[in-house]
Order: structure tokens, then C-alpha cells, then sequence
């Protein structure tokens, strides 16, 4: 009997298992120590942080503007970067940013610019996979760690 009884709770045990998410298959976070990146074609760095309070902020640099060196300035504080909100469902994100742009550049390169963009896409494992609206395809955005400042450092 008692044989029979360890035998049953094995089996119960392992169909559990099978039925309970382990950590390895939850879905992956969302980082905020850091950034996330993806270079173009073009040789333009799109740069994405998040905050944990729901905020993301965007910068586009040179390519050779890397992680590092932008995470002296790359906070939510500066005024003229986009920003917006983002919300997560599972491993689905949407992220909306909208242009801070200064009231003083010319209207031409005002209108040339959208107010708003959208993003959809999935979280992976330190990277995230986004189609923003009028891009065609879908861009993978890596997440480097960063140390990044409490307060921006613009000098």
C-alpha cells in the first residue's frame, strides 16, 4: 500500500508540474535598468526607456551614440524628448509616444514630423520585437544595461 501510495503522488506531482507556468515560461519582463536599441538602415539608433510607473521616452542618435553614452541625458526630464505611455498584457505591448517638439522650429519641419506614434509588439527575453504604425515590417529592439542617472546630466 504505501508503495502504491508514493507511486500516486509522483504522478499527481508530475501532472501538476506539467500544469503549473514554471519561471522559465512566465513571460519575460520588462527592463528598466537600461535601454532598449535597434540601429536602421540608415545608420539611425532608435533608443527606448520604460519607467515602472507606465512612462517610456524615445531618442534617435547616430549610431555611434551607444547606450552608455547616452545615459547620461536619456531621462524623462528632458523636455524635448518624446514620450508617452506604454501598457504590457502578458507578453504583448503597446506603447503610444507623442513629439515634444519646441514651439519655436519652423512650421515646415513641425508638420514633417508626427505628433504620435504607435507601437505594437511582444517582449522577449532582453529584447523587444515592435511594428510601429507606417513602418513596414517589424523592428527588433535589444535591451543593453545601463546604469542610468536618477536626474539627467545634460552637461
Amino acid at each position: 500500500m504505501r508503495a502504491y501510495s508514493f507511486k500516486l503522488l509522483l504522478t499527481i506531482g508530475a501532472v501538476l508540474s506539467a500544469l503549473v507556468p514554471t519561471a522559465s515560461s512566465q513571460t519575460p519582463p520588462l527592463r528598466y535598468d537600461g535601454t532598449y536599441h535597434c540601429t536602421s538602415a540608415d545608420g539611425i539608433t532608435h533608443h527606448l526607456r520604460f519607467y515602472p510607473d507606465g512612462t517610456v521616452i524615445s531618442a534617435a542618435t547616430p549610431s555611434a551614440d551607444t547606450p552608455s553614452k547616452i545615459a547620461r541625458w536619456f531621462h524623462r526630464d528632458w523636455p524635448l524628448l518624446p514620450s508617452g505611455r506604454y501598457s504590457v498584457q502578458h507578453d504583448a505591448i503597446q506603447i503610444t509616444l507623442n513629439a515634444n517638439l519646441p514651439k519655436s522650429l519652423p512650421e515646415p519641419y513641425q508638420s514633417a514630423v508626427p505628433r504620435t506614434q504607435h507601437y505594437s509588439g511582444v517582449i522577449g527575453r532582453d529584447y523587444l520585437i515592435l511594428r510601429r504604425s507606417g513602418w513596414e515590417g517589424e523592428k527588433r529592439y535589444v535591451f543593453v544595461r545601463v546604469p542610468l542617472p536618477k536626474r539627467p546630466n545634460f552637461m
